[in-house]
């Protein structure tokens, strides 16, 4: 009867259950804890690849030692220090390309109780220099496409190109390297607004595919030049190989199909069908047909995140960079 009455009584199973599994409670907890705490840190290390690759890369491929020396400044930024033993950067063929590989030891808050004091937690991210098809801070003036546009010459722009009346042919200045350009409308453009964006660029991004509105042929009016000699007053840097994008003297001109007669009707479409990069190297302030702005093609000018293409037709020199997937 006693052991009956002792099988039947339940007073404080509850507590034995409970103190039973008081352990694997806590486990749980303690790994959900951890697990929550790692995921955060991954999450943070893939970030900071990812901001690393693209800062690098804004310098690619013509500064691939500056490439580094950002890379390893956004991680910096995003919380991961520069260590040999926990980051890693290289370089792809032609340096078009660098991966950013990061690694952190993330501490542990109750894996020490199961042995596990910390665990280690890593992302890599590769970013790519690729064809430009959308760039910002464009000048308010056109080229044609079939403007040829090699880098290791100099060219001069000036109204009527070749035809100037002004212009006679030398060795050192030959004709086909002096070039006419169009003058569009963005948005509407006042005159003043097409000043401050000859002086400055426009801000936001133009794509390949865009349209531009016709406003007029070159014309050598005294605020135009006095924009473009502004250009070069604003910056003391004269190499061509140290030029980057925000630089005063580097113009980003969109480029048209082709040339269209001076007498086209005002707002005029013309598509965008690519873009260049100019380095202005000197500006002959004179108006009218006696101006002229000698400067180079810019050889693989990178003008950071954006848009990209495949299209070898849109390939002039402009390039923009994005993560690989």
């Amino acid at each position: 009867m006693k052991i009956m009455k002792l099988l039947k009584c339940q007073k404080g199973a509850a507590l034995v259950v409970f103190a039973m599994g008081l352990p694997i409670i806590i486990g749980l907890s303690s790994l959900t804890i951890d697990v929550g705490h790692i995921l955060t840190n991954k999450a943070q290390v893939s970030a900071a690849a990812d901001a690393a690759a693209l800062a690098g890369a804004q310098e690619l491929p013509r500064f691939p030692a500056d490439s580094e020396d950002r890379a390893i400044t956004f991680l910096e930024r995003n919380g991961v220090p520069f260590d040999e033993r926990n980051v890693a950067i290289s370089w792809g063929a032609d340096n078009r390309t660098i991966k950013v590989a990061a690694a952190r030891d993330v501490p542990l808050y109750f894996g020490p109780l199961f042995g596990v004091n910390s665990y280690r937690v890593a992302a890599a991210a590769t970013a790519k220099v690729s064809i430009a098809n959308s760039v910002p801070w464009i000048v308010p003036f056109v080229l044609p496409k079939t403007q040829s546009f090699d880098h290791t010459k100099t060219f001069t722009m000036r109204m009527y190109g070749a035809q100037n009346r002004y212009y006679t042919a030398t060795a050192a200045d030959p004709a086909d390297q002096q070039m006419d350009y169009m003058n569009v409308g963005i948005e509407n453009t006042s005159f003043d607004k097409y000043i401050y964006y000859l002086k400055y660029g426009y801000q936001k991004k133009f794509s390949v595919g865009n349209d531009m509105q016709y406003l007029g042929p070159s014309s050598g009016g005294q605020a135009s030049v006095d924009a473009f000699y502004d250009r070069t007053v604003r910056d003391s840097n004269r190499d061509i190989t140290k030029a980057k994008l925000g630089d005063p003297r580097v113009m980003l001109i969109p480029l048209v199909e082709s040339m269209l007669p001076r007498t086209t009707r005002e707002g005029t479409k013309m598509k965008i069908v690519g873009f260049v990069g100019f380095f202005l190297d000197e500006v002959h302030r004179e108006y009218g047909e006696r101006f002229w702005a000698k400067g180079r093609f810019i050889k693989d000018l990178n003008v950071g995140p954006g848009e990209t293409t495949d299209d070898a037709s849109a390939d002039f020199g402009v390039r923009t960079v994005s993560l690989s997937e």
